[in-house]
């Protein structure tokens, strides 16, 4: 009969060990699932603000981007712009000065024939008053002073009024002074010393003159 109770007792030992077990085993269960559930939930919130991180990251880019890519076509268009006018500029200077250069290529060879020009017209006073020569000899040389004067002509030499002018710093040069007759000469040119010309709408040579006080 003890034996019996004992092995009784003895099961019911066992049985409450066993269920002990069983607790702590579903206990344990239950924190691990907690743990993971949490683990989960800390991931996730995780993702998101990385997600979120990387959301905010990308707006910011975009918002830095934006301005830098605005400002930057900008500058190029304004480069662009000034390029194009300086281009232009240097296309309009060299056509200036390729026509200028055209106009007055042979303002050295006429500069050196005006010497020439200046003994003719001397020598044409010379013949026009001396009445020994024929008629026919001062006719040729008026008319070889003539046709030499027409070829600078075509060539655009043309000569600077100044008798009778006032004068001008710009196309006359004053070598002597002679006296006014009258308060309008003072200033004005009232001889000339040696005609001055024009190439075109240059000065090729200053006409020497002088000029009433």
């Amino acid at each position: 009969m003890e034996k019996e109770m004992e092995k009784e007792k003895e099961m019911n030992n066992n049985t409450e060990s066993v269920e002990q077990v069983q607790n702590e085993l579903n206990n344990q269960f239950i924190e691990s699932q907690n743990s993971v559930e949490q683990e989960d939930k800390a991931t996730e919130e995780v993702r998101q603000d990385d997600s979120s991180r990387a959301d905010l990251s990308a707006q910011e880019k975009d918002n830095l981007s934006e301005p830098n890519l605005a400002e930057e076509l900008a500058a190029l268009q304004d480069r662009f712009l000034r390029l194009a006018a300086e281009y232009d500029n240097y296309q309009k200077r060299t056509q200036r000065e390729r026509l200028e250069l055209i106009k007055n290529a042979g303002e050295r060879t006429i500069r050196a024939f005006l010497p020439v020009v200046d003994d003719f017209d001397r020598m044409l006073a010379v013949v026009q008053n001396d009445q020994t020569l024929s008629d026919v000899v001062r006719e040729g040389f008026s008319l070889i002073q003539q046709k030499f004067m027409r070829i600078l002509s075509e060539l655009g030499v043309k000569a600077i009024e100044a008798v009778g002018q006032k004068f001008d710093s710009n196309f006359h040069e004053a070598v002597g002074e002679l006296p006014a007759q009258d308060e309008s000469q003072k200033g004005t040119v009232l001889a000339e010393v040696e005609k001055g010309y024009f190439l075109n709408d240059k000065v090729l040579r200053y006409s020497k003159v002088l000029i009433g006080k």
